[in-house]
C-alpha cells in the first residue's frame, strides 16, 4: 500500500503554540463586551473568542447565562478585521491572539491561565461531550445543555 511522506508538523500544538508566542508589532484595539455585574473577583475570568466569520454579538446572550451562573466576569470579542473592530491589513493568527493578549493586560486580567498547562499536555483524559441535536454551533443549537457542560467544566477545573 502506498503512504505518502507528508510533513505534518505544522499540526502538532507545540510548534503551533510557539509560533503564536510570536509577538507581531501591528497591535490594535479591538471591540469588546464585559459582562461582570456583580462578579466575584477570585474567579479566574472567561475570555470568549468567536470563531472564523463570527462576532461577539453570536455569544451575548450565552454570555451574560455563562456570567450570571458561574460568578465569573466573561468578556467577548470581536477579532481584528470582524464585527465592529478595525479593519486592519495585516490578518494572521498571530495578530489575532496578540490583539486579545494586549485586551487582556489592559482589563488587569489578571488570573489568565496560559495555555492552561499546554491544554493539560495535548488533551489527556480530555472528556468529549455529545449534545444531541447539536451540529457545529453547539452554543446556538443547544444553548442551554452548551451552558450546563461549560459550567461543569469551569467549576471542575478552577
Amino acid at each position: 500500500m502506498f503512504r505518502p511522506k507528508l510533513k505534518l508538523s505544522w499540526l502538532y500544538p507545540r510548534a503551533y503554540t510557539k509560533l503564536l508566542r510570536k509577538k507581531s508589532t501591528n497591535t490594535i484595539e479591538i471591540a469588546y463586551t464585559m459582562y461582570d455585574n456583580g462578579a466575584d473577583t477570585a474567579k479566574p475570568p472567561l475570555m470568549i473568542l468567536h470563531a472564523m466569520l463570527g462576532a461577539r454579538m453570536q455569544w451575548d446572550h450565552l454570555a451574560k447565562a455563562i456570567q450570571e451562573t458561574t460568578g465569573r466576569k466573561v468578556v467577548t470579542v470581536d477579532a481584528r478585521n470582524h464585527g465592529d473592530s478595525p479593519r486592519a491589513t495585516e490578518h494572521s493568527y498571530i495578530n489575532m491572539a496578540d490583539d486579545a493578549l494586549d485586551l487582556v493586560q489592559k482589563l488587569g486580567m489578571q488570573k489568565v491561565k496560559e495555555d492552561l498547562p499546554l491544554i493539560k499536555e495535548y488533551f489527556p483524559s480530555a472528556e468529549l461531550v455529545y449534545i444531541e441535536g447539536a451540529n457545529h454551533w453547539v452554543h446556538v443549537d443547544r444553548p442551554d445543555q452548551f451552558l450546563e457542560t461549560l459550567c461543569k467544566f469551569l467549576e471542575e477545573n478552577e
